[in-house]
């Protein structure tokens, strides 16, 4: 089905599950009336594909042509995910307040943001390794899983997918403590 029918046959009855991002799904689930008990969300991780999420992506050789700009880009945005996780309250402000259109809606952001960080953000690797950073183990399976699920030719190995290089200094990619977390209200 188009995705963006997803959530609207599960609401209805029509279909018993749906595959999507539970960031996209669930603030439309829940707009739509539906509890959030009332919804079990299947995480891949929690069934043995242990994989990582999202990325920043560049091409190889802009990368090599600008290894300055990417890690400027890379310590810029690593700044901003530690800003949101310290206060996402302010974060969620500030991205409602960059809305010129005024299409977006605060409580489907706030479900949204919520997820990312219990979910995707905060996470005990993240605190230990450092925003980021990758468990290299845990990448190479990964990588395994994708290769053998989608019967692919290439065999990557985890430097063809990820450069440590990129990422400033692990003292200033750290996880903001618990006790300094606003909570998102």
């Amino acid at each position: 089905m188009e995705p963006k029918l997803r959530e609207t046959f599960l609401v209805q009855g029509q279909v018993e599950a749906i595959s999507g991002f539970s960031t996209s799904a669930m603030p439309s689930i829940l707009k739509a009336g539906v509890k959030a008990d009332e919804v079990n969300i299947f995480y891949y991780n929690d069934f043995g594909l242990d994989f990582y999420g999202n990325a920043i992506l560049t091409k190889a050789s802009f990368a090599k042509e600008n290894p300055e700009a990417v890690k400027g880009f890379v310590k810029a945005y690593l700044k901003g995910l530690q800003d949101t996780i310290r206060d996402p309250e302010a974060a969620l402000d500030m991205v409602m307040a960059a809305d010129d259109s005024k299409l977006m809606d605060r409580e489907a952001e706030k479900v949204r943001l919520q997820i990312a960080l219990e979910k995707l953000m905060i996470t005990p690797e993240a605190e230990s390794l450092g925003l980021g950073a990758v468990n290299s183990e845990r990448l190479g399976k990964s990588i395994t899983q994708t290769v053998e699920g989608f019967k692919l030719a290439t065999k990557f190995k985890v430097e063809d997918v990820f450069d440590p290089s990129f990422l400033p200094a692990k003292e200033e990619r750290t996880m903001p403590a618990a006790a300094d977390r606003k909570p998102l209200k």
